[in-house]
């Protein structure tokens, strides 16, 4: 509880709700809330560890404890991303305005002189939802019950998140039947950071992926593909799931049906009409990922795919060449997909293949990749193969704490810092992500495990 109790004095220095940038410390007067927050990560991450080692757990006594814990991170201000005041504007649009937040810019749904329009950075203002009706839902809810209070508004959405959290940590528990699989989501740094105090939708995505589990825990398949199915309602990164589970029971039906060359035609065909069927749906989210040669590049973090495409965009003035290695890293991220479904046919272990494709995905094929991206892969970890289980846990400790490097170095333009040193730190920030993990991944795969 102290390693969440210490990200308040941060959280008030960085708060989304009253600062932007311009508002920021200094880079200087920043250091001792950057401190803080790796205080807060470290003291969060040696009481997981620590918890999770213990075998036999009592699944009530750990939700309590982590109702507590995630009670304390509740007083913790939203800051380290802007996206919950992204998801109070859009709730705002839609249940006072009743724009469509698929058409209309955030900046003209509101009208000018809105407090919440006010609060957003200018960028964000030009910006479309990017969500699904599920969570525009969600959204709508927040806003009736905020009304015109914006710290309201944003403290509600904190509320989802504990709520989604531990929902995630309840479910998964009884999906292992074990407490040790609950604290291992409700404990984990990535959820208190990200899931309550980011306030971030993909806790509701992850609620999803707890359902999964435990449908096919219970050996029920068909309520296991609704619920992978049911996170689209949330977001389009829920497809990753949805796409490799119905892959996996296509080529489940193929094999078990036919056998030689007609079960593998039966498999593809049944596999690229649930992909068409996926893409459908999505389809503007599809486009906009794959891009063009002449648009800017679909990519946010520093990683290795990020940092050949901005290499040749903006250094080489290669805009084909740069779209052509995303295009590669999208066909690379569908090969993933098609072979842990493979692999999950063949051995059954579903729930273990869906742990490593969602960990290898975001780690080395999402061009955009966040943090909380991974909230989802929280209660898969007590299935995935021990040999990675040491990565899995890194990437929920080491994405988190990397913030202090990212608070340095995110409103560097405005406070004047060179281009130079931005790049440096993002770069600092992915190496930091992907070195360690990486490292531990190698290790693991190298090393027989009994299971």
């Amino acid at each position: 509880m102290a390693g969440a109790a210490v990200l308040w004095f941060p959280g008030q220095a960085y708060s989304i709700e009253r600062f932007d940038c311009p508002n920021w410390p200094s880079p200087s007067a920043g250091l001792p809330y950057q401190a803080l927050v790796l205080l807060g990560v470290v003291l969060s991450s040696v009481a997981w560890l620590g918890l999770v080692r213990e075998r036999a757990q009592k699944l009530s006594h750990v939700l309590w404890m982590g109702a507590a814990l995630h009670a304390v991170a509740l007083i913790v201000p939203c800051f380290l991303s802007q996206d919950p005041l992204f998801y109070a504007a859009i709730g705002r649009a839609i249940a006072k305005y009743h724009a469509n937040p698929y058409t209309l810019r955030i900046g003209d749904a509101l009208p000018a002189g809105d407090p919440f329009l006010a609060a957003m950075p200018g960028v964000w203002k030009l910006g479309t939802s990017a969500y699904s009706p599920g969570f525009h839902g969600v959204a709508w809810l927040v806003a009736r019950l905020a009304g015109d209070d914006l710290h309201l508004a944003l403290k509600l959405f904190q509320v989802v998140g504990l709520l989604s959290m531990l929902a995630t940590a309840a479910i998964a528990g009884v999906a292992a039947r074990d407490g040790r699989a609950a604290a291992l989501v409700v404990f984990s740094p990535l959820a208190v950071i990200e899931g309550t105090i980011g306030a971030h939708n993909d806790g509701l995505v992850a609620v999803g992926v707890a359902l999964f589990a435990l449908s096919l825990a219970r050996r029920r398949p068909v309520l296991g593909l609704g619920a992978a199915i049911g996170g689209l309602a949330i977001k389009a990164s829920a497809v990753l799931l949805a796409a490799m589970y119905s892959m996996t029971l296509a080529f489940t039906f193929a094999r078990e049906r036919l056998r030689g060359r007609r079960g593998v035609y039966l498999a593809l065909a049944l596999v690229a009409a649930a992909a068409i069927a996926l893409a459908l749906p999505l389809l503007r989210r599809v486009t906009q990922v794959i891009g063009s040669p002449d648009q800017i590049d679909f990519c946010t973090s520093f990683s290795a795919e990020c940092a050949m495409r901005f290499g040749l965009r903006w250094i080489f003035q290669l805009g084909m060449a740069a779209w052509l290695v995303g295009i590669a890293f999208r066909i690379a991220g569908l090969g993933l997909l098609v072979w842990t479904a493979w692999r999950a046919s063949r051995d059954g272990n579903v729930l273990g293949w869906a742990a490593a494709m969602l960990f290898a995905y975001f780690l080395y094929f999402s061009g955009q990749s966040e943090c909380w991206y991974w909230l989802p892969l929280l209660p898969l970890l007590s299935f995935a193969d021990p040999r990675l289980q040491p990565a899995m846990l890194a990437v929920c400790i080491v994405s988190v704490a990397t913030y202090p490097v990212h608070l340095m170095f995110t409103c560097g333009d405005v406070q004047g810092m060179p281009m130079w040193q931005r790049i440096l730190g993002n770069a600092a920030e992915e190496i930091s992500l992907n070195v360690p993990t990486t490292w531990l991944l190698w290790r693991g795969l190298s090393r027989r495990v009994d299971v």
